[in-house]
């Protein structure tokens, strides 16, 4: 309650000084500063028996300090690749969640498990992780819910992929490419799974799909300027896909006519969408080794479409759009009404992928990090 001066009256108004506001007083709080060390959070460990003498405020702190602790000992564990060490630690974190009973941090957890798993080459665990998570999430949200998550499912579908289940895999790319058809690498992929391929194309991999030419006029090459040299880099440089796949493995394989046709314009649809990313960069970054991996993959899927052009089974042509303009029926009916193949694959046509948010795209800023 505030006073004034007309409460008392100007006879009393010395009174207003006799008067105390009450006030709280400061608590007493033990603190003991921090230092900083390199990698605190490495060297942290609960001791249960000292964790038992505390009360239960100071207990619960511990328990929120070491969810803490734990995140960042997991954050720095997966960025030194150290994948196994990094799931120990999640199991660990685990349990600090329950005790502390909070839900909020199930998400991170259950998407970083996935990921460690990943890159061991778990794949069946991946599997296992991702189909749980998304009934789980189907239980809460009702059967009609659809799982949107294209990081999960892309992941999925290279699960699947490298297990050599090929028909589920390329359901899951089918789930992505639905959600977002802009991107690349998943038509690539699934012009893979269609070739009976399990060996991904990926930018560790890159380089060794590559060999050097003999260069004849070295001398000649050596006067040049090192701009021309960094341009002409790939000049000295030939396409080897024996690492991933040749034309006697298609054979072997006995791929189908449809799935050449598919695998052939899935590829089309990749290598359209890498030119675009090319351009749009071209620009800013062509100076920059993520810029020059691109190219070098735009090489790469270039030879892919050129040998899986020569390889279909015998009796038929070279692929081309007019082969396939000339086999629509054929295709749908060999497809078995596939939805997706038939809209996306077989009665596409080259120009529809064309359209006005495509027209901004080499306008739009990018961010050197996507690449």
């Amino acid at each position: 309650m505030e006073y004034n001066e007309e409460d008392f009256g100007l006879s009393n108004i010395g009174l207003i000084d006799d008067i105390r506001v009450k006030v709280n007083k400061i608590p007493t709080v033990d603190y003991t500063p921090k230092f900083d060390s390199r990698l605190w959070f490495m060297n942290n460990k609960d001791n249960k028996d000292s964790l038992n003498n505390l009360n239960k405020k100071q207990q619960e702190k511990n328990r929120k300090d070491g969810i803490k602790n734990s995140q960042f000992k997991i954050d720095y564990l997966y960025s030194r690749g150290q994948y196994k060490e990094c799931i120990n630690e999640l199991n660990h974190l685990k349990t600090l969640v329950k005790l502390k009973k909070k839900q909020d941090y199930n998400d991170d957890i259950i998407d970083t498990e996935i990921r460690c798993n990943f890159k061991l080459n778990n794949f069946d665990k991946v599997i296992e992780l991702i189909g749980n998570v998304e009934r789980t999430l189907q239980q809460k949200n009702g059967l009609t819910y659809q799982f949107k998550d294209t990081n999960l499912i892309f992941i999925l579908a290279q699960s699947l992929h490298l297990k050599k289940r090929y028909d589920q895999s390329r359901i899951q790319y089918h789930r992505c490419i639905s959600l977002n058809r802009r991107i690349w690498e998943w038509w690539l992929n699934l012009s893979l799974t269609y070739l009976n391929c399990s060996n991904l194309i990926t930018k560790q991999n890159l380089s060794l799909l590559f060999i050097e030419k003999l260069i004849k006029n070295q001398n000649q090459n050596n006067n040049e300027d090192d701009d021309n040299n960094n341009n002409n880099n790939n000049d000295n440089e030939i396409v080897n896909l024996n690492e991933i796949i040749n034309e006697n493995q298609i054979k072997e394989n006995g791929i189908s006519f449809l799935n050449c046709i598919l695998a052939y314009r899935s590829l089309c649809h990749s290598i359209f969408l890498l030119t675009q990313t090319i351009q749009s960069k071209r620009k800013s970054f062509n100076s920059t080794q993520g810029f020059k991996q691109l190219e070098k993959m735009k090489l790469v899927l270039d030879s892919l479409l050129n040998l899986i052009s020569i390889s279909i089974p015998v009796g038929e042509s070279i692929i081309n759009e007019e082969l396939i303009a000339n086999s629509l029926d054929r295709l749908r009916k060999e497809s078995n009404e596939n939805h997706f193949e038939i809209k996306w694959l077989i009665d596409f046509k080259p120009e529809n992928f064309k359209n006005d948010e495509d027209d901004e795209i080499e306008d739009r800023e990018e961010n050197p990090f996507t690449l």
